[in-house]
């Protein structure tokens, strides 16, 4: 919740570009026969939390 929490901080133009990295990540993992849904959203906070380490995405 902590993830989600961070996003309202973002700018519109941030959270565009998070939202657009994310679902390209987990549209990928479906490709690659990922359909568990509780491992996506894992997969997907993780993916997240790692662009706002790297892009500096949050506060």
């Amino acid at each position: 919740m902590a993830v989600f929490e961070q996003m309202k901080s973002l700018r519109h133009q941030e959270q565009v570009q998070a939202r657009k990295a994310v679902t390209d990540f987990i549209y990928a993992q479906i490709a690659g026969c990922e359909l568990d849904e509780k491992r996506l959203v894992v997969a997907g906070l993780r993916r997240l939390k790692d662009l706002e380490r790297t892009c500096g995405l949050t506060q």
